[in-house]
């Protein structure tokens, strides 16, 4: 197997829990690999190298093990031309030994419709008080007397970015609020703009897959950021800035299209080092609250 994950069976709640992960370069020629190691959605080690023809490397990481089961997962991307390509992935469970302790306190779940009475909010346990850690589906629908002229939109959860799947999964960690929202048929979607920018002004493109004027809530887009040819050999590819965000040190990623977004690419003169950077968010896909 090109990647190998070894980690304890299970582990007691505060302990600390070595990983080690083998990658083996089976391509036939030397590549670059960027190997990341997950403790659930926490990156606890990543690393970006060269990996010589039929030889292997092997990484060590750790992470404390919480109150819940942990999934070690290693992801292997190479590069290949001018990007980052998929090379393979491994899993190993860890479970948490003894009953995990749920934390005091009870919580809401408060739901509601929009248009109000235009359709339901069903929830699955239906309590009104729910333990610390308890488990919720909760999914929406139109009545039966409004089918023909309403739909389902989005849900809207504490707040926060639409969520176009009908049905959604909980784990009740405090207070809650979900709102449905319908809308009369043949109303399109939510849609926003994607804006970009290079600094210096002129020096670089920003390519979007697909390129277009506004995005339907959920679609999905690659960003690629590239020095012009004729200033190749004097300026290089520093960081993204998404949404006024922190340096993202990769000159390509996924974005999931849930708000307006703004991309900034910036470039310095080759040789002049550039600020830290913020290697990646837990997730291939950035969403804006």
């Amino acid at each position: 197997m090109p990647v190998e994950v070894t980690a304890p069976s299970s582990a007691p709640e505060g302990n600390n829990v070595n990983v080690s992960v083998v990658v083996t370069n089976t391509l036939g020629f030397h590549a670059t690999f960027l190997t990341e190691i997950w403790a659930n959605t926490d990156l606890i080690f990543s690393i970006e190298e060269i990996i010589s023809n039929g030889t292997s490397k092997e990484y060590s990481a750790s992470f404390t093990m919480p109150a819940n089961d942990v999934t070690v997962r290693a992801s292997v991307e190479r590069w290949k031309f001018d990007h980052m390509e998929y090379y393979g992935s491994a899993n190993q469970g860890v479970t948490l030994e003894g009953p995990p302790p749920l934390p005091p306190g009870e919580f809401t779940l408060s739901t509601s419709v929009s248009p109000s009475g235009i359709g339901n909010i069903v929830k699955n346990p239906d309590k009104t008080l729910y333990y610390a850690g308890e488990d919720v589906g909760v999914s929406a629908f139109v009545k039966v007397e409004f089918a023909e002229t309403y739909e389902f939109s989005h849900l809207s959860i504490d707040g926060g970015p639409r969520f176009t799947g009908r049905s959604v999964y909980l784990v009740m960690d405090a207070d809650h609020t979900i709102v449905a929202f319908f809308r009369p048929v043949g109303v399109p979607p939510p849609e926003f703009t994607l804006s970009t920018s290079v600094s210096p002004s002129g020096i670089g493109n920003i390519v979007k897959d697909p390129d277009k004027a506004l995005y339907y809530a959920g679609e999905g887009v690659g960003i690629q950021a590239f020095v012009k040819d004729e200033f190749a050999e004097t300026y290089e590819f520093s960081h993204l800035s998404i949404d006024g965000g922190p340096p993202f040190a990769r000159f390509w990623f996924f974005l999931s299209m849930h708000a307006d977004h703004t991309i900034v690419a910036f470039f310095t003169p080759v040789g002049v080092p550039s600020e830290p950077q913020f290697r990646g968010f837990a997730v291939s896909e950035y969403t804006k609250r």
